[in-house]
């Protein structure tokens, strides 16, 4: 695990919606692979192409990150940046 202090605050709940996930084979993605998306496996990266980046769709997860490129829905540059 990286190097973060992990405060759980309500083991149950957690437990829960990780069943919940598993269930409906929804996958998460990791904090490493949204800070660095081009660690995102390529097999989700082309699933990806073939779903509307505004729909709500699981695997839209992968896309939480500033390296979407909105006309090709692939993973580029920075694409929005607040200062």
């Amino acid at each position: 695990m990286d190097a973060w202090n992990w405060n759980i605050q309500n083991e149950t709940s957690l437990k829960h919606s990780l069943e919940r996930a598993r269930e409906r084979r929804i996958l998460l993605p990791t904090f490493r692979q949204l800070k660095q998306p081009h660690l995102i496996p390529q097999e989700i990266q082309e699933e990806l192409l073939g779903i509307d980046s505004q729909a709500l769709h699981p695997l839209n997860l992968f896309r939480i990150n500033w390296r979407n490129d909105p006309q090709t829905g692939k993973i580029s540059g920075i694409n929005y940046l607040e200062i």
